[in-house]
């Protein structure tokens, strides 16, 4: 386990098979991790899925990177908010549906601030150990800022491996 600052991540990976994930999701464009738009985009989701009776217990709250800040300039990143759904939702305004296709992933573990996360993606690329597979990764939250103190955050980062 690696530490920085109220950070903790593991290098080392678990592996794991995922099945089709159904998405519904906000885009956000701009720096990531800015708090307002984040704030702003994850309260309409929700609200949006509950309004459609489209949020349970089983429902997975993932997020999408699309650029690396290292390369992008980060008022253009691009980064979808999601929630996985157990029902076809039709897209609507703010709202679109993509599909997260089945297959085996590398799984990393991030405990602490969102704000590790490009540390740990960085960490990753320089260390890894496995062939990529055409598919998206994607960060997972399994808990919420909401009820939970920043260095207990827990995030998983799925990466799609061969």
């Amino acid at each position: 386990m690696q530490s920085s600052g109220n950070r903790q991540y593991h290098l080392q990976s678990e592996i794991c098979e995922e099945g089709d994930l159904e998405l519904v999701y906000i885009r956000i464009i701009g720096k990531y991790g800015e708090k307002e738009p984040y704030e702003t985009a994850w309260n309409s989701l929700i609200h949006f899925l509950e309004n459609n009776h489209a949020f349970s217990n089983d429902t997975r709250l993932i997020g999408i990177s699309f650029d690396d800040p290292n390369v992008t300039q980060s008022k253009q990143c691009r980064f979808y908010a999601c929630a996985s759904v157990q029902k076809k939702i039709v897209p609507r305004g703010a709202f679109g549906t993509i599909q997260l296709q089945r297959g085996k992933y590398a799984v990393y573990t991030l405990k602490g601030s969102y704000s590790g996360l490009q540390q740990l993606y960085n960490n990753i690329s320089i260390n890894f150990p496995y062939s990529l597979r055409h598919g998206m990764a994607f960060e997972e939250y399994l808990n919420s800022p909401r009820d939970t103190k920043e260095e207990n955050l827990l995030t998983k980062i799925f990466i799609p491996i061969k």
